[in-house]
C-alpha cells in the first residue's frame, strides 16, 4: 500500500493560535477573492515532500531523519512577512514567512534531500523556500484590478511584519490523506533534535 508522505518541523500550538488569528484578519480583508483556506491543523513548514511511497519504507524513511536529527540542535524561527507565490498579478498560494536561523534550516533541508537521495528518493528541483501555507487562490486574482491592488496592499503593509518567535526543535515524517473535507495530516514518526 502506497501512503502519501511528506516531513516538516513541527510547530508548537501557540504559533498555531497566532497563525488562526493572521488567516481571519486576512479572510476579512481578502473577502472579495477566492481563497480556499489551510486548516489550522494543516499548516507545517515543509522540508521534503516525499509522494506517494510504499509503506514498507516508513522505517527506514525514519531511520535516515533519526540519523540526522540527532545532530541537530534546536533552532530559533519567527513568522515575518505575507507573501503569495508566483506572483501578485498571478497568485496561487498565500504564505507566511519564515525568519530566525533560516541558514541552519536551509542546512537540515539539505542534510535531509542528501539523505534520502541515498535510498533512492530524488532530489526536488526547485529551491527551498521556507514558508508556511495560508490557503491557495481558487480564481485567477488577476481578473479585476481591485483584487490585485487589494493583495499587493495586503503584502507591502506587512513587508515588515514580525510576530512570534518559536523554538524547532523536531521533524515528523507525516501521512497525508486527501478528503473532501480538506487533508488529514497523522504523525507517523517524529525525530527530536538534540537539547
Amino acid at each position: 500500500m502506497k501512503l502519501r508522505l511528506f516531513i516538516a518541523i513541527d510547530l508548537p500550538d501557540s504559533l498555531r493560535r497566532t497563525l488562526s488569528d493572521t488567516q481571519e484578519h486576512l479572510r476579512r480583508e481578502l473577502k472579495d477573492i477566492a481563497i480556499g483556506w489551510s486548516r489550522i491543523e494543516g499548516i507545517h513548514l515543509t522540508l521534503k515532500f516525499l509522494g506517494d511511497v510504499e509503506e514498507s519504507r516508513v522505517s527506514e524513511i525514519g531511520e535516515r531523519m533519526t540519523k540526522i536529527a540527532e545532530t541537530w540542535n534546536p533552532m530559533q524561527l519567527e513568522l515575518r512577512a505575507i507573501g503569495v507565490f508566483p506572483s501578485i498579478t498571478r497568485p496561487r498560494v498565500l504564505w507566511c514567512g519564515i525568519d530566525g536561523e533560516l541558514e541552519r534550516v536551509s542546512q537540515l533541508q539539505a542534510e535531509l534531500e542528501g539523505g534520502l537521495e541515498a535510498i533512492g528518493f530524488p532530489p526536488e528541483s526547485r529551491p527551498f523556500t521556507p514558508h508556511l501555507t495560508l490557503g491557495r487562490f481558487r480564481d485567477r486574482v488577476g481578473k479585476g484590478a481591485q483584487s490585485v491592488a487589494t493583495l499587493k496592499n495586503i503584502v507591502n503593509e506587512r513587508a515588515d511584519w514580525r510576530v512570534e518567535c518559536f523554538t524547532a526543535s523536531s521533524t515528523s515524517l507525516i501521512k497525508s490523506e486527501l478528503h473532501p473535507r480538506g487533508s488529514i495530516y497523522t504523525p507517523l514518526i517524529t525525530t527530536t533534535f538534540q537539547s
